[in-house]
C-alpha cells in the first residue's frame, strides 16, 4: 500500500532522478504479486484510492493518491493502512490460499464466533474431532488458544 500526495516535494509523484514515479511503483507491485488489473478506483474528497485485488498470489496492490497533498501524513492514513493490512496473516491474505485456515471449525474460511461456539459444543466430548486443534485427542483451553490465534 502506498498513500502519496502529488505536490510532494521530498518524493515526487511522477519521480525524478533518483525515484521512480508512483505509477511505475504500484505496476511493478502488481506484476510481483500478481493482484488484478485494472484497478477499482474510488474518489472522496482530495483523495482517490486504487485498489487491485487479491490476484494468483494472495497479495493486493492499493494506492491512495492525495490531489495536492504535500509530505504530510493525511488524517486518514491510519484507518486506510489498518482497512489494507487487518485481512492478513503472516503469509498472505486469511483464507485467500485455499489452504485451510487453524481455527476454522466451521469451514467457512474465518475464525469467528461461530467456531468458538463449535468448540464449546466439541469440549471435553470428541476424539480426532475438528476442535481439538492440538490434536492431543481432546477439546481444551490449549485449542482455545489455538484458536484465537487465528481469530479474525
Amino acid at each position: 500500500m502506498s498513500i502519496h500526495g502529488t505536490s510532494d516535494d521530498c518524493n515526487p509523484y511522477n519521480g525524478n532522478a533518483c525515484n521512480i514515479s508512483f505509477n511505475a511503483l504500484n505496476d511493478s507491485l502488481v506484476d510481483e504479486h500478481g493482484a488484478i488489473t485494472p484497478p477499482a478506483t474510488q474518489t472522496t474528497g482530495n483523495h482517490t484510492h486504487h485498489t487491485r485485488s487479491e490476484g494468483e498470489d494472495c497479495f493486493s496492490v492499493e494506492h491512495i493518491r492525495v490531489q495536492n497533498g504535500d509530505h504530510a501524513w493525511p488524517a486518514f492514513a491510519n484507518q486506510a493502512i489498518w482497512d489494507f493490512v487487518s485481512p492478513y496473516d503472516i503469509n498472505d491474505v486469511i483464507g485467500c490460499s485455499g489452504e485451510p485456515v487453524p481455527g476454522d471449525i466451521s469451514g467457512d474460511g474465518i475464525v469467528d464466533g461461530a467456531d468458538l461456539g463449535l468448540m464449546l459444543l466439541y469440549w471435553s466430548q470428541c476424539d480426532n474431532c475438528p476442535a481439538d486443534l492440538d490434536g492431543d485427542g481432546e477439546v481444551s483451553g490449549a485449542d482455545v488458544g489455538l484458536l484465537l490465534v487465528n481469530w479474525t
